[in-house]
């Protein structure tokens, strides 16, 4: 599984080089209990920091935490531990901006999956911009497959030193409008029409 893509190699190379920072020496699995666990989440949270010197996101001691429970559990499918010690720890609450950013950076990264856990986070932002088109002569699903299409385009183009990762995905997805006024069917919606829809939403 950590072979699949890039962006997943990543974090499980790091959760090894924050496993091994916590333990300083080799574990077993049989050493291994629920206070282990729970130091080893406090030292995520407490004791890690990047490279600015920053505290790790809620999203990366998630990550990073669920990579070292998964090695437990597959510990107990090859029955190496009779359970697993991690299952009942409780992880900080992961804030959704942070985790749409850390999600973001694992797709630069070529990780396939992050852009659909992405995709899938964005979606009322999407719904909600594809919403305001309602009732224009176009069906619903071409108008979402053209804001999917910008938001993919927002993500491969997004400049974290710029600007928020939500504001810039919806300064793309005003790009609908143009698709919009293009397909329309002119019958419907007159020339003089489409232009006034056009300065309502901009």
């Amino acid at each position: 599984d950590r072979f699949k893509s890039k962006g997943n190699y990543g974090n499980w190379d790091s959760t090894l080089k924050h496993l091994t920072g916590y333990t300083s020496v080799r574990i077993l699995f049989k050493n291994i209990d629920e206070k282990f666990c729970e130091g080893f989440k406090n030292y995520l949270i407490n004791d890690v920091t990047k490279k600015n010197g920053d505290k790790l996101s809620t999203s990366s001691i998630s990550s990073y935490f669920n990579k070292f429970r998964a090695s437990l559990k597959q510990a107990v499918k090859e029955r190496i531990i009779s359970f697993n010690p991690s299952t009942d720890i409780k992880l900080p609450k992961i804030i959704e901006k942070e985790r749409e950013f850390e999600l973001w950076k694992r797709y630069k990264a070529g990780d396939r999956q992050a852009l659909i856990e992405l995709l899938d986070s964005l979606a009322p932002l999407i719904h909600g911009q594809v919403g305001k088109f309602a009732g224009v002569g176009l069906p619903r699903v071409s108008i979402e497959m053209e804001a999917k299409r910008l938001a993919i385009q927002a993500l491969d183009t997004y400049n974290p030193n710029l600007s928020q990762l939500n504001t810039h995905v919806t300064n793309y997805l005003k790009k609908i409008q143009r698709y919009v006024i293009k397909h329309q069917n002119v019958a419907q919606i007159p020339e003089p029409r489409a232009i006034a829809l056009g300065r309502y939403l901009t």
